[in-house]
């Protein structure tokens, strides 16, 4: 199961955020999919996933989209994704 904590942030406040879950395990498919429904919910563009933000997610359980990953206009400084454990 997934579980990713999304936050846009401007000034260093969190602005929205949301908790997403996914009931399959974490793959780039599904984490792609993650990202481009809550990016839809949340009425912002999606991303462009790099290699270097799939490194930092599997690796630390976190990973920031600035503007510069964006094509569209996005209104935030950035969006953070949390990876959520449950106990």
């Amino acid at each position: 199961m997934i579980k990713i904590w999304f936050k846009l942030i401007t000034d260093d406040k969190i602005i929205k955020s949301t908790v997403f879950s996914h009931d399959e395990m974490f793959s780039i498919d599904n984490f792609t999919y993650c990202i481009n429904t809550v990016c839809n919910d949340l009425d912002v563009p999606s991303p462009i996933i790099l290699t270097k933000h799939l490194f930092h997610y599997i690796n630390f359980n976190t990973t920031t989209f600035t503007k510069d990953d964006f094509v569209e206009t996005f209104d935030y400084d950035k969006m953070v994704l949390e990876n959520v454990y449950e106990e």
